[in-house]
Protein backbone atom coordinates (compact mmCIF):
# COMPACT_ATOMS: atom_id res chain seq x y z
CA UNK A 1 0.00 0.00 0.00
CA UNK A 2 0.95 3.63 -0.43
CA UNK A 3 0.33 5.53 2.79
CA UNK A 4 0.40 9.23 3.65
CA UNK A 5 1.27 10.41 7.17
CA UNK A 6 0.20 14.05 7.40
CA UNK A 7 0.38 16.76 10.03
CA UNK A 8 -0.71 20.38 10.20
CA UNK A 9 2.42 21.15 12.22
CA UNK A 10 6.02 21.77 11.26
CA UNK A 11 8.27 18.92 10.16
CA UNK A 12 10.96 17.99 10.89
CA UNK A 13 10.70 19.12 14.52
CA UNK A 14 12.33 18.33 17.84
CA UNK A 15 9.48 16.57 19.56
CA UNK A 16 7.48 13.42 20.01
CA UNK A 17 5.20 13.93 16.98
CA UNK A 18 8.07 13.89 14.50
CA UNK A 19 9.68 10.92 16.24
CA UNK A 20 6.37 9.06 16.10
CA UNK A 21 5.94 9.77 12.38
CA UNK A 22 9.46 8.55 11.61
CA UNK A 23 9.00 5.36 13.62
CA UNK A 24 5.64 4.59 12.00
CA UNK A 25 7.16 5.21 8.56
CA UNK A 26 10.11 2.91 9.31
CA UNK A 27 7.83 0.18 10.66
CA UNK A 28 5.48 0.31 7.69
CA UNK A 29 8.35 0.31 5.22
CA UNK A 30 9.79 -2.79 6.86
CA UNK A 31 6.42 -4.42 6.08
CA UNK A 32 6.83 -3.48 2.40
CA UNK A 33 4.62 -0.36 2.22
CA UNK A 34 5.50 2.98 0.62
CA UNK A 35 5.14 5.92 3.02
CA UNK A 36 5.20 9.69 2.46
CA UNK A 37 5.47 12.30 5.23
CA UNK A 38 3.57 15.55 4.67
CA UNK A 39 3.73 18.63 6.88
CA UNK A 40 4.26 22.32 7.41
CA UNK A 41 7.50 23.98 6.37
CA UNK A 42 6.53 27.43 7.73
CA UNK A 43 6.53 29.03 4.26
CA UNK A 44 5.22 25.96 2.44
CA UNK A 45 3.51 22.61 2.81
CA UNK A 46 5.51 19.72 1.42
CA UNK A 47 6.32 16.04 1.18
CA UNK A 48 9.43 15.45 3.30
CA UNK A 49 12.54 14.37 1.36
CA UNK A 50 10.98 15.03 -2.04
CA UNK A 51 10.57 17.91 -4.49
CA UNK A 52 6.81 18.07 -3.96
CA UNK A 53 6.00 21.35 -2.23
CA UNK A 54 3.56 24.24 -2.49
CA UNK A 55 4.71 27.68 -1.24
CA UNK A 56 2.07 29.46 0.82
CA UNK A 57 2.73 32.74 -0.98
CA UNK A 58 0.72 31.38 -3.92
CA UNK A 59 -2.44 31.70 -1.82
CA UNK A 60 -1.70 34.84 0.20
CA UNK A 61 -3.42 37.34 -2.10
CA UNK A 62 -6.56 35.22 -2.27
CA UNK A 63 -6.74 34.81 1.53
CA UNK A 64 -6.14 38.52 2.11
CA UNK A 65 -9.11 39.18 -0.14
CA UNK A 66 -11.38 36.46 1.27
CA UNK A 67 -10.66 36.68 5.01
CA UNK A 68 -11.67 40.16 6.15
CA UNK A 69 -13.76 41.51 9.04
CA UNK A 70 -16.61 42.00 6.56
CA UNK A 71 -16.56 38.56 4.93
CA UNK A 72 -15.34 36.35 7.81
CA UNK A 73 -15.59 38.36 11.05
CA UNK A 74 -14.94 35.50 13.49
CA UNK A 75 -11.88 34.24 11.62
CA UNK A 76 -10.46 37.71 11.04
CA UNK A 77 -11.09 38.87 14.63
CA UNK A 78 -8.20 37.07 16.32
CA UNK A 79 -4.70 36.67 14.80
CA UNK A 80 -4.30 33.12 16.21
CA UNK A 81 -7.54 31.97 14.62
CA UNK A 82 -6.80 33.71 11.33
CA UNK A 83 -3.34 32.18 11.15
CA UNK A 84 -4.61 28.69 11.98
CA UNK A 85 -7.46 28.85 9.46
CA UNK A 86 -5.21 30.34 6.76
CA UNK A 87 -2.71 27.54 7.26
CA UNK A 88 -5.51 24.96 7.20
CA UNK A 89 -6.72 26.30 3.87
CA UNK A 90 -3.13 26.29 2.59
CA UNK A 91 -2.85 22.66 3.65
CA UNK A 92 -6.04 21.74 1.82
CA UNK A 93 -4.97 23.45 -1.40
CA UNK A 94 -1.46 21.99 -1.21
CA UNK A 95 -2.77 18.45 -0.75
CA UNK A 96 -5.26 18.96 -3.58
CA UNK A 97 -2.39 20.06 -5.83
CA UNK A 98 -0.14 17.13 -4.84
CA UNK A 99 -3.07 14.72 -5.21
CA UNK A 100 -4.50 12.37 -2.60
CA UNK A 101 -5.90 9.81 -5.03
CA UNK A 102 -2.46 8.16 -5.20
CA UNK A 103 -2.77 6.90 -1.60
CA UNK A 104 -4.51 3.80 -0.24
CA UNK A 105 -4.85 5.18 3.30
CA UNK A 106 -4.19 8.53 4.99
CA UNK A 107 -3.02 8.80 8.59
CA UNK A 108 -3.48 12.32 10.03
CA UNK A 109 -1.48 13.22 13.12
CA UNK A 110 -3.76 15.91 14.56
CA UNK A 111 -7.32 17.19 14.35
CA UNK A 112 -6.47 20.20 12.18
CA UNK A 113 -4.88 17.96 9.56
CA UNK A 114 -7.87 15.59 9.70
CA UNK A 115 -10.32 18.45 9.18
CA UNK A 116 -8.34 19.70 6.20
CA UNK A 117 -7.86 16.28 4.60
CA UNK A 118 -11.51 15.23 4.90
CA UNK A 119 -12.65 18.16 2.76
CA UNK A 120 -10.53 17.24 -0.26
CA UNK A 121 -9.72 13.51 -0.14
CA UNK A 122 -11.49 10.98 -2.39
CA UNK A 123 -14.34 9.38 -0.46
CA UNK A 124 -13.11 5.79 -0.79
CA UNK A 125 -9.75 6.44 0.91
CA UNK A 126 -9.86 5.70 4.68
CA UNK A 127 -8.78 8.48 7.05
CA UNK A 128 -7.21 7.45 10.35
CA UNK A 129 -6.29 10.14 12.88
CA UNK A 130 -3.87 9.89 15.78
CA UNK A 131 -4.56 12.52 18.43
CA UNK A 132 -1.37 12.80 20.48
CA UNK A 133 -2.63 15.58 22.75
CA UNK A 134 -5.54 17.95 23.08
CA UNK A 135 -4.78 21.13 21.14
CA UNK A 136 -7.67 22.90 22.86
CA UNK A 137 -6.46 22.08 26.37
CA UNK A 138 -2.92 23.15 25.44
CA UNK A 139 -4.26 26.48 24.18
CA UNK A 140 -6.41 26.88 27.30
CA UNK A 141 -3.39 26.34 29.55
CA UNK A 142 -1.31 28.82 27.53
CA UNK A 143 -4.06 31.43 27.80
CA UNK A 144 -4.39 30.78 31.53
CA UNK A 145 -0.63 31.06 32.04
CA UNK A 146 -0.34 34.31 30.08
CA UNK A 147 -3.58 36.07 30.99
CA UNK A 148 -3.42 39.63 32.32
CA UNK A 149 -6.98 39.82 33.66
CA UNK A 150 -9.55 37.68 35.42
CA UNK A 151 -11.18 36.68 32.12
CA UNK A 152 -11.95 32.97 31.81
CA UNK A 153 -9.81 31.51 28.98
CA UNK A 154 -12.71 29.26 27.93
CA UNK A 155 -14.71 32.35 26.95
CA UNK A 156 -12.12 33.38 24.38
CA UNK A 157 -12.54 32.95 20.63
CA UNK A 158 -9.28 30.99 20.43
CA UNK A 159 -10.52 28.35 22.90
CA UNK A 160 -13.85 28.06 21.08
CA UNK A 161 -12.05 27.64 17.75
CA UNK A 162 -9.77 24.86 18.93
CA UNK A 163 -12.61 23.19 20.82
CA UNK A 164 -14.59 23.04 17.57
CA UNK A 165 -11.54 21.64 15.77
CA UNK A 166 -11.27 18.83 18.33
CA UNK A 167 -14.83 17.76 17.54
CA UNK A 168 -14.52 18.27 13.78
CA UNK A 169 -11.19 16.47 13.41
CA UNK A 170 -12.29 13.43 15.41
CA UNK A 171 -15.77 13.17 13.95
CA UNK A 172 -14.64 13.15 10.29
CA UNK A 173 -12.13 10.31 10.86
CA UNK A 174 -12.93 6.66 10.18
CA UNK A 175 -10.80 5.67 13.19
CA UNK A 176 -9.27 7.76 15.96
CA UNK A 177 -6.13 6.43 17.65
CA UNK A 178 -5.46 7.53 21.23
CA UNK A 179 -2.69 6.54 23.64
CA UNK A 180 -4.52 6.62 26.98
CA UNK A 181 -7.85 6.23 28.74
CA UNK A 182 -7.39 9.76 30.13
CA UNK A 183 -7.22 11.30 26.66
CA UNK A 184 -10.22 9.23 25.58
CA UNK A 185 -12.23 10.64 28.49
CA UNK A 186 -11.17 14.17 27.51
CA UNK A 187 -12.02 13.72 23.83
CA UNK A 188 -15.38 12.03 24.43
CA UNK A 189 -16.73 14.09 27.33
CA UNK A 190 -15.26 17.53 26.59
CA UNK A 191 -15.15 17.52 22.80
CA UNK A 192 -17.85 14.97 21.83
CA UNK A 193 -15.54 12.69 19.89
CA UNK A 194 -17.40 9.56 18.71
CA UNK A 195 -16.41 6.86 21.21
CA UNK A 196 -17.25 4.00 18.83
CA UNK A 197 -14.47 5.10 16.47
CA UNK A 198 -11.76 5.34 19.13
CA UNK A 199 -9.03 2.70 19.38
CA UNK A 200 -6.54 2.80 22.28
CA UNK A 201 -2.93 2.04 21.31
CA UNK A 202 -0.57 2.99 24.19
CA UNK A 203 2.81 4.34 23.16
CA UNK A 204 5.72 1.92 23.36
CA UNK A 205 9.32 2.61 24.29
CA UNK A 206 12.26 1.39 22.23
CA UNK A 207 14.09 -0.22 25.16
CA UNK A 208 17.40 -1.05 23.38
CA UNK A 209 17.66 2.49 22.01
CA UNK A 210 16.76 3.94 25.41
CA UNK A 211 19.44 1.86 27.16
CA UNK A 212 22.01 2.84 24.54
CA UNK A 213 21.13 6.51 24.99
CA UNK A 214 21.51 6.22 28.76
CA UNK A 215 25.05 4.87 28.34
CA UNK A 216 25.96 7.76 26.05
CA UNK A 217 24.98 10.39 28.61
CA UNK A 218 28.04 9.84 30.80
CA UNK A 219 29.91 7.07 29.01
CA UNK A 220 28.82 4.60 31.69
CA UNK A 221 25.51 2.88 32.29
CA UNK A 222 23.23 4.77 34.66
CA UNK A 223 22.36 2.37 37.44
CA UNK A 224 19.15 2.26 39.41
CA UNK A 225 19.71 2.88 43.15
CA UNK A 226 19.18 -0.37 45.04
CA UNK A 227 17.17 1.17 47.85
CA UNK A 228 14.99 3.56 45.85
CA UNK A 229 12.11 3.50 43.39
CA UNK A 230 12.90 5.33 40.15
CA UNK A 231 10.27 7.46 38.43
CA UNK A 232 11.19 8.14 34.77
CA UNK A 233 9.68 10.83 32.55
CA UNK A 234 10.80 10.84 28.90
CA UNK A 235 9.69 14.18 27.52
CA UNK A 236 10.71 17.45 25.98
CA UNK A 237 11.14 19.97 28.80
CA UNK A 238 8.57 22.52 27.67
CA UNK A 239 5.51 24.00 29.34
CA UNK A 240 2.86 22.03 27.46
CA UNK A 241 4.36 18.72 28.66
CA UNK A 242 3.34 19.52 32.24
CA UNK A 243 6.69 18.82 33.90
CA UNK A 244 5.95 21.59 36.40
CA UNK A 245 2.88 19.60 37.52
CA UNK A 246 5.07 16.53 38.06
CA UNK A 247 7.62 18.54 40.06
CA UNK A 248 4.92 20.00 42.31
CA UNK A 249 3.61 16.49 42.97
CA UNK A 250 7.13 15.25 43.75
CA UNK A 251 7.60 18.13 46.21
CA UNK A 252 4.51 16.97 48.12
CA UNK A 253 5.70 13.35 47.95
CA UNK A 254 9.12 14.35 49.30
CA UNK A 255 7.52 15.61 52.52
CA UNK A 256 6.24 12.11 53.32
CA UNK A 257 8.99 9.88 51.93
CA UNK A 258 12.39 10.04 50.30
CA UNK A 259 12.79 6.48 49.03
CA UNK A 260 12.62 7.52 45.35
CA UNK A 261 14.42 9.33 42.56
CA UNK A 262 12.94 10.97 39.48
CA UNK A 263 14.84 10.92 36.18
CA UNK A 264 13.78 13.54 33.64
CA UNK A 265 15.08 12.27 30.31
CA UNK A 266 15.01 14.99 27.69
CA UNK A 267 15.83 18.62 27.05
CA UNK A 268 13.96 21.79 26.19
CA UNK A 269 13.52 25.50 26.69
CA UNK A 270 12.31 25.09 30.30
CA UNK A 271 15.19 22.94 31.53
CA UNK A 272 17.00 25.62 33.53
CA UNK A 273 13.72 26.94 34.92
CA UNK A 274 12.81 23.43 36.12
CA UNK A 275 16.26 22.94 37.65
CA UNK A 276 15.81 26.17 39.58
CA UNK A 277 12.31 25.09 40.62
CA UNK A 278 13.75 21.88 42.05
CA UNK A 279 16.26 23.88 44.08
CA UNK A 280 13.53 26.16 45.42
CA UNK A 281 11.46 23.12 46.42
CA UNK A 282 14.42 21.39 48.03
CA UNK A 283 14.17 18.28 45.84
CA UNK A 284 17.26 18.87 43.68
CA UNK A 285 19.01 15.80 45.14
CA UNK A 286 16.06 13.58 44.19
CA UNK A 287 15.55 14.79 40.61
CA UNK A 288 18.09 14.05 37.87
CA UNK A 289 18.08 15.80 34.51
CA UNK A 290 19.37 13.47 31.80
CA UNK A 291 19.78 14.78 28.26
CA UNK A 292 18.84 12.21 25.63
CA UNK A 293 21.61 11.27 23.24
CA UNK A 294 20.82 11.18 19.52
Amino acid sequence: MKILLATFFQIPYLGGLWKYMLQVKQGLEREGHQVDLFGNGLDRFYIFNSNQEVPKVHFKEMFDYKITPATAPLIAEHPWVREAETDRYCMELSLAFIGLDQYDIIHAQDVLAAAAIKRIKPGQIPLVTSIHASAALTVRDMLENNKTSSEDPTSSLVWKYYKSMEYLGSSVSDKVLLASEWLKEVMVHQFRAPSDRIVLIPYALDIPFFQSSMRKVSGNPIMKPKDKTVIISTSRLSYEKGIHVLLNALCRLHVDRQDWECWLVGDGDKRYEYEELCRQMGIQSAVRFLVQAD
